[in-house]
């Protein structure tokens, strides 16, 4: 992987003009030096694994001066600290002068503890602080036009792209809703062990997860039509879980085989059996699309399936059921895996749901990764709190608070059901808002959801069926969502099926 990273970065940076004098190395490091507005760029000692070899700094300088002339350093040039294992160190503080960074400019740069981005810096390119596996946190100073960091991780300013998590991170996260892409390698041999990736985002770089050695479980949201070249390689995954937007899968995606060493170039090696078969580890994988996604083989594979197949082959495929035969149907790809239909009990919910009655709601709300509590609050059209729920990691109830007037039929909560909750008892024909919000042990807010919805005016089977002590369970049959409560079946507009 390391070496296939070097060229895609390597051939993105191609592009860069010959404005630059001749390199020259001035104290420590080596800089291209431009005669005309007398501005130095950092550049590499040598485009190999001993680039820097024998450096021991973590000073980049705001100027230098060369034959008696000063240079104003503006720039750090792609792939100029690449593979500088143990030449940068600690705590990286970036001068004020720099406005630009590279790719891979500190790829590889395995003695970084932190980065500190000034406010001078507009332009950051992709894969600039990749694979830095001690990296802890990347920081932003607040004044800076272009970029952000929240809990050290880099982001643009608004926070719609995730630029660069910090290779040393280690644990679960999950990405913020604002985020709608994630950049090129951005995850790239991190300490990752589980990724949720929310129904915002819609574009995954290539490789952005590549490497990350203790990455077992990703959940991809709706949002992702493909997932391309490399993204998932060399993580040894056993749960997948994909929502119902995929449309493309690059053969070469999910390359989820045990990992034994590393050869020269920094590459992981797979284990093999004693066959010589890699030894692959995905167990479960879900997709939501009712579409079977293409598989895409990269060129030089030379249209090659095998890698895709023999990846899940022990795996088992989780699909929508009224589109098991549209998967099977595939002979090339899906009909040669073991094609399971989405059940009940393999059931992932993805999106926060509200499903109203004539004076009741049933709501149904998504895991989110490193979440200790849940607190669920129902508001009128007024803004007056009706009530207010507080749920543990598990979606148990720990507490709830009705604040609606005093009359007959006020709230009541009825059993919960794991991440499904029913509250009785709300006036018929009128307008709710519900906010979820999940938040860690310190009390931080990982996640904000608010829905609004209606109850009907006329009271439904379900509201008379005296059923609310009896659980309800969605299932789908014929491509109709349904609800089953008790021995009677409902429609989600609270109709009884006869």
């Amino acid at each position: 992987m390391r070496k296939k990273l070097f060229t895609l970065l390597l051939t993105m940076a191609a592009s860069v003009g010959a404005m630059f004098a001749e390199k020259v190395q001035i104290g420590d490091l080596y800089y291209n030096l431009n005669e005309t507005d007398k501005t130095a760029e950092v550049t590499y000692s040598t485009l190999s694994n001993n680039n820097y070899s024998g450096l021991r700094t973590s000073n980049i300088p705001a100027s230098v001066v060369y034959n008696e002339v000063e240079y104003s350093v503006t720039s750090i040039g792609y792939f100029a600290f690449a593979g500088c294992c143990a030449g940068l160190t600690g705590d990286l503080i970036i001068p004020n002068s720099v406005t630009s960074i590279g790719n891979g400019a500190f790829m590889g740069c395995k003695g970084l503890i932190s980065v500190m981005i000034p406010k001078s810096v507009t332009s950051i390119e992709d894969g600039a602080i990749t694979g830095c596996i001690n990296l802890k946190t990347i920081n932003v100073d607040a004044d800076n036009p272009n970029y952000c960091s929240m809990d050290g991780v880099l982001f643009n300013k608004d926070k719609t792209q995730l630029i660069q998590y910090p290779g040393g991170k280690q644990g679960a996260y999950s990405i913020p809703n604002s985020v709608t892409s994630i950049g090129i390698t951005a995850f790239h041999f991190s300490g990752l062990t589980s990724i949720d990736i929310p129904n915002s985002v819609t574009s995954i770089g290539e490789a952005a997860f590549s490497g990350c050695m203790n990455l077992t479980s990703v959940v991809i949201g709706n949002g992702v039509k493909e997932i391309r070249e490399g993204t998932f390689e060399y993580c040894p995954l056993k749960s997948i879980t994909i929502g119902k937007g995929i449309r493309k899968i690059v053969s070469n995606a999910f390359l989820n085989a045990e990992i034994d060493g590393f050869n020269e170039y920094g590459q992981p090696m797979p284990k093999t059996d004693a066959a010589g078969n890699f030894i692959y580890t995905v167990e479960k994988f879900i997709c939501y699309s009712k579409v079977p996604p293409t598989i895409e083989v990269p060129s030089y594979i030379g249209g090659d399936l095998k890698m895709f197949l023999d990846n899940f082959l022990e795996a088992d495929i989780y699909v929508p059921k009224e589109s098991v035969a549209r998967y099977q149907a595939y002979n090339d790809t899906w009909g040669k895996l073991g094609i399971l239909p989405i059940e009940a009990a393999t059931t992932d919910v993805t999106d926060l749901i509200v499903t109203p009655s004539s004076s009741s709601a049933e709501i149904t709300w998504p895991q989110v990764s490193g979440a200790a509590s849940y607190e669920l609050v129902i508001k009128d059209k007024s803004g007056n709190v009706v009530c207010t729920l507080i749920f543990n990691a598990q979606g148990q109830l720990t507490s709830i608070a009705f604040n609606a007037p005093s009359r007959d039929g006020a709230p009541q909560r009825t059993q919960t059901a794991g991440f499904a909750f029913t509250v009785t008892g709300l006036d018929a024909g009128t307008s709710y808002d519900l906010t979820i919000t999940s938040k860690d042990n310190n009390g931080s807010i990982l996640d904000t959801q608010t829905v609004a919805f209606f109850t009907s005016n006329i009271a439904t089977g379900i509201d008379n069926a005296q059923s609310d002590q009896l659980q309800s369970t969605k299932v789908v049959r014929n491509g109709q969502l349904d609800i089953l409560r008790g021995d009677k079946v409902y429609t989600v507009t609270g109709q009884e099926v006869k």
